[in-house]
C-alpha cells in the first residue's frame, strides 16, 4: 500500500509539473484573471461553465480511453480547463454524466405514452384537434349539406 501510495503521489506531482509547463506555454495568467472574475461575481455561472465542464471532459476522455482500449487518451482543452480536467481525471465521478449532459427536452423525449415517443403522441392529439376543430368549422359555414 505504501509503494502505490508513493507512486500516485509520483504521478500526481507529474501531473502538476505537466499543468504548470501547460500554463506557462498558454499564458494563462489572463485565463486566471478571468476565472477569478468569474467565480468573484458569478459564483453559479462558473461552477455550470467551468467545474461540471471539467468534470464532462474528464469523464468523455475516460470514455474514450475504455472504448477504444488504448493506454493513452490525447485531449485537446483550452487553457482555462487544463487545471480542472487534471484534478478531476484524478477524482471519482460514476454516474455523473447522464447528470451533467441531461435536460428537460431530452427526458420528455424519452417519455413514452402507450408506447410512442410522448413528443409524438402530443403533436398526434394537437393535430387530430386541429383537424377537428377546422372539420366543425366548415360544417357550421356551409350549413348542413343534402
Amino acid at each position: 500500500k505504501v509503494a502505490a501510495a508513493s507512486e500516485a503521489a509520483a504521478r500526481a506531482a507529474q501531473r502538476a509539473d505537466a499543468v504548470d509547463a501547460a500554463t506557462e506555454r498558454a499564458g494563462v495568467l489572463d485565463v486566471e484573471c478571468m476565472a477569478a472574475l468569474l467565480v468573484a461575481q458569478f459564483p453559479s455561472l462558473h461552477r455550470t461553465l467551468v467545474v461540471e465542464r471539467d468534470v464532462y471532459l474528464s469523464l468523455t476522455a475516460r470514455s474514450s480511453r475504455a472504448v477504444s482500449g488504448a493506454r493513452c487518451v490525447v485531449a485537446v482543452v483550452g487553457a482555462g480547463h487544463i487545471e480542472g480536467v487534471v484534478r478531476a481525471l484524478d477524482e471519482e465521478h460514476r454516474g455523473q454524466f447522464k447528470a451533467l449532459t441531461s435536460t428537460p427536452r431530452r427526458a420528455r423525449a424519452k417519455l413514452r405514452v402507450w408506447g410512442a415517443p410522448a413528443p409524438l403522441v402530443d403533436r398526434l392529439v394537437r393535430d387530430c384537434a386541429i383537424g377537428l376543430g377546422l372539420y366543425a368549422a366548415t360544417a357550421l359555414w356551409n350549413g348542413p349539406s343534402a
